[in-house]
């Protein structure tokens, strides 16, 4: 998402202009106004001074709301007021501060089942998508691994040329962990920790571990179960990253729950 980021930022009009990043699931929600409108001196407990927020940062520019489904509803109405007029105020103040700001906002999440559900609002979203743009995962794209392989390369100032059969080895994995995964990979090569051979050993013995996982004969309820299970431990049993992964809603993932018996006492 980051990379298209960029990629839409460099070749506006506004490339001049600072592009900046926030990441709406990684601030408290009673800090994500303030990190986003700024806020005067004794707005609350610990502004100790008065502090521009990113809107203001980004005048002129770009800024981007990665994960923009986690935004509690109570803060969206004031994004929306100023989508709509580019005034906000900052907390604590009276004073309409004016932005001129080209808002991207990314999810992974179905907004439209977030709506459904009230935790996302209806009119927000339809004033934000303008123009959706669909990232597919790095698995439906292989074309552009050989690319992204050199522009890490390039990022780690690294001589390094991969031979064909082994970009040929990149581009048959699956990549669960997208982009950020290749990167990694890349970085690990660069340092010498890995190889393209050491790592396809180690791809493969992952799968067959997956295939032992899931043995012939099982009915699709069984197969149902056990994906959910497994989901829900790589997720650390958090029910709204583990439905969004299987992209379906957190009432629908918690009747199949409650249909085969898997507990959800952690909630």
């Amino acid at each position: 998402k980051e990379l298209v980021a960029n990629a839409l930022h460099a070749c506006s009009i506004r490339s001049e202009k600072p592009l900046v990043r926030v990441n709406c699931s990684a601030i408290p929600d009673n800090l994500l106004e303030s990190t986003l409108f700024g806020h005067k001196k004794g707005a609350f407990t610990g502004a100790i001074q008065c502090e521009d927020g990113l809107l203001q940062k980004a005048d002129g520019g770009t800024l981007l709301l990665d994960e923009i489904g986690e935004m509690n509803i109570d803060l969206q109405p004031k994004l929306l007021r100023f989508l709509e007029t580019c005034k906000y105020r900052k907390l604590g103040s009276a004073d309409e501060v004016h932005a001129d700001v080209w808002i991207l906002a990314s999810t992974n999440a179905l907004l439209e089942d977030m709506i459904e559900q009230d935790r996302f609002r209806e009119d927000l979203y339809y004033r934000l998508n303008v123009l959706r743009i669909k990232l597919d995962p790095l698995r439906k794209r292989k074309q552009d691994i050989p690319l992204l392989t050199d522009e890490f390369l390039r990022q780690e100032n690294s001589v390094i040329k991969l031979r064909k059969d082994e970009l040929l080895s990149l581009q048959n994995y699956h990549w669960p962990g997208n982009i950020r995964q290749l990167a990694s990979v890349i970085k690990s090569i660069t340092i010498g920790k890995e190889t393209i051979a050491t790592l396809v050993k180690r791809w493969k013995s992952t799968e067959e571990d997956k295939v032992a996982r899931f043995p012939c004969g099982l009915t699709l309820a069984e197969l149902e179960k056990r994906y959910i299970i497994i989901k829900l431990t790589e997720n650390d049993y958090r029910i709204r990253k583990t439905a969004q992964q299987l992209g379906i809603s957190r009432s629908t993932l918690k009747r199949k729950l409650e249909r085969h018996g898997i507990p959800n006492s952690w909630e």
